[in-house]
């Protein structure tokens, strides 16, 4: 789609409506991008709930669509090149190459690691949609759903836990010391 071209979906939007659907695509984060196209200053619920209600919107979601094929078409890549990449250095990384030394002589280790490529093929796959983001707002945690009594009980028999162990350790040596802090998500 050339530069500057008007589609009857852009027409049938607010300025506000393609700002967002703009800032969505480029940066694939609801929330951000409502917060910025309607200058909002609401409190981060509200934001998330009325990003994630446009986004429900027929109107804005066919103009992402647009947006993100035209991206797609000028970045000349679509999801099954993405998977496809994906693929090839999954396969890749399960061929370690030995690590030399000096000589050029094997030294008995092995290395492989694609995960920066994976990770940009992955950041270009959300770009340009190729995988469902889950941007509704909501935190589907387990412990997001405790109340805060409960996650205050679980962290008191977490450090109790922790308590026990490091007098086992004391007591006994080393043993299993995974666990031993509580995890840093329980406030």
């Amino acid at each position: 789609m050339p530069r500057g071209t008007v589609t009857l979906t852009k027409r049938l939007l607010t300025q506000k409506q393609e700002n967002f659907c703009l800032l969505f695509v480029e940066s694939g984060h609801a929330a951000d991008s409502f917060q910025e196209a309607y200058q909002s200053n609401g409190n981060r619920a509200t934001v998330m709930r009325d990003a994630h209600r446009l986004l429900s919107n027929p109107r804005v979601q066919a103009r992402i669509e647009e947006l993100r094929a035209a991206a797609s078409a000028r970045a000349e890549i679509n999801t099954a090149d993405v998977i496809r990449e994906l693929w090839d250095n999954a396969m890749k990384a399960k061929q370690a190459t030995p690590v030399k030394d000096k000589e050029g002589l094997p030294i008995g280790e092995f290395q492989a690691n694609l995960a920066a490529s994976n990770q940009a093929l992955k950041l270009v796959g959300d770009h340009l949609g190729a995988f469902e983001r889950k941007d509704n707002g909501q935190n589907d945690s387990p412990l997001a759903k405790l109340s805060p009594e409960e996650r205050k009980a679980l962290k008191v028999a977490l450090e109790s836990e922790r308590e026990r162990r490091r007098a086992l350790l004391a007591a006994t040596g080393p043993v299993d010391t995974v666990g031993l802090d509580a995890p840093s998500s329980i406030n």
